[in-house]
């Protein structure tokens, strides 16, 4: 007889996993899916109170009464006067940082290229010197006095929108070349002629000059160094009160955000739970499942209030915080688990079960005790939670009204 091989079929991963307990054979554990499931909807819930939350009143006491206002005027004025520098990173992408005091006493080099090939190849200079181009600065300075009318610029990591050097109505009266480059004409002069307009291959602007036979590079950079520095250091002295407001105001909107659905998940998180007879949130009712404890009985309310509050603000609210690590490691655990315990079941001895095929005791001896009466016949007070057990309870209520006929 010819033997054939028969292919065993292999269980499905998600049905391994939701096997019964061990333990205690009264409660099913639950599912994979439905947790997530039910996780969503109890985030939503508590997302949608910590949005009304906010704007209902967290945000108005924190204008009204906690210097909210005075900041948000403070940042009003200082928005009118000028847009903030951002320094960027060295792909140009604004990380929105104030550039520090020593950042911009940092001497500035750029490699040669990096403003284009056309001023490099005027400047003379060797293509492996690190020096700034006298055309590079002379850009950027333009942008600072108000000289420069394109709508924006990067610069050696800083976007320079609008100078505040000077203000709006004596910013025209200011000579570029008499004032800043201090071209007066005199034979000292460092620039010994006025700047002469070149158009770069790809149609940019920019200027070269004319310096004192045998200058070197190393004190054109410096000289421009000193001009740039001076130009930096005004504008930025002029305005502290703008970079702390908005720093200020954006913390507080991450920390009364954060709040805000602390009040959500304190009403859909723990007070539902409590109030529920099998620790069941609006979530885990809609997905027919239930918290127990790690034998499978019924949890404490310690064990329910900071499950959840651990769910909220460890692996939610932190979530935000830490690029969403906190929410893909109890991902992880959820779906490697053989029981399918989360972190915050691991910390607080819980696990999920599958509410409607499950009894729900108090405890081993109130379980067996349930079982030796329903065995002989007799009567309990005892009523197990779970679906099975109000199935149980509507059995007996129906019988007893039966009885009584």
């Amino acid at each position: 007889m010819e033997n054939k091989q028969v292919k065993r079929k292999r269980p499905n991963f998600y049905l391994s996993l939701a096997r019964p307990l061990t333990k205690n054979k009264y409660v099913e554990q639950g599912g994979f899916w439905r947790r997530v499931g039910a996780f969503l909807i109890d985030f939503l819930s508590a997302a949608l109170i910590g949005v009304l939350a906010y704007f209902a009143v967290l945000h108005p006491l924190w204008f009204s009464q906690m210097g909210g206002q005075q900041l948000h005027e403070t940042l009003k004025n200082e928005e009118i006067k000028s847009e903030l520098y951002f320094e960027v990173t060295e792909t140009n992408n604004v990380t929105g940082e104030v550039a520090t005091a020593t950042r911009l006493l940092t001497d500035i080099y750029f490699r040669p290229g990096d403003f284009g090939d056309e001023a490099w190849k005027v400047s003379g200079l060797d293509e492996e010197t690190f020096v700034l181009s006298d055309s590079y600065y002379d850009y950027a300075l333009r942008y600072f006095y108000g000289t420069n009318t394109e709508p924006g610029m990067y610069y050696d990591g800083f976007i320079f929108s609008q100078s505040t050097y000077y203000d709006k109505e004596e910013r025209p009266t200011k000579n570029y070349n008499r004032d800043i480059l201090l071209l007066t004409g005199e034979e000292d002069d460092f620039i010994k002629a006025e700047p002469k307009l070149n158009i770069a291959a790809d149609g940019s602007e920019y200027y070269t000059f004319t310096y004192a036979e045998g200058t070197s590079a190393q004190a054109i950079n410096d000289w421009w160094q000193g001009r740039y520095y001076e130009a930096v250091n005004e504008n930025f002295k002029g305005m502290p009160a703008y970079f702390n407001p908005r720093r200020e105001i954006a913390i507080s909107f991450y920390i009364l955000i954060g709040v805000g659905y602390l009040i959500g998940g304190a009403l859909f998180h723990v007070a539902v739970p409590l109030l529920s007879n099998d620790g069941q949130s609006i979530g885990k009712m809609v997905c027919k499942l239930a918290v127990v404890n790690r034998e499978g009985y019924r949890a404490k309310w310690w064990q329910i209030v900071f499950r959840a509050l651990f769910t909220d603000v460890i692996e939610v609210i932190g979530s935000f915080a830490l690029f969403l690590m906190p929410l893909l490691f109890t991902m992880a655990t959820l779906t490697l688990s053989r029981q399918q315990r989360s972190i915050h079941d691991f910390v607080f001895q819980t696990r999920v079960i599958n509410w409607d095929n499950s009894y729900i005791f108090n405890s081993e001896e109130e379980a067996n005790e349930y079982e030796e009466a329903k065995a002989s016949g007799r009567p309990t007070n005892i009523y197990p939670g779970g679906g099975l057990g109000k199935k149980q309870m509507e059995q007996r209520l129906k019988a007893a009204k039966e009885r009584y006929k």
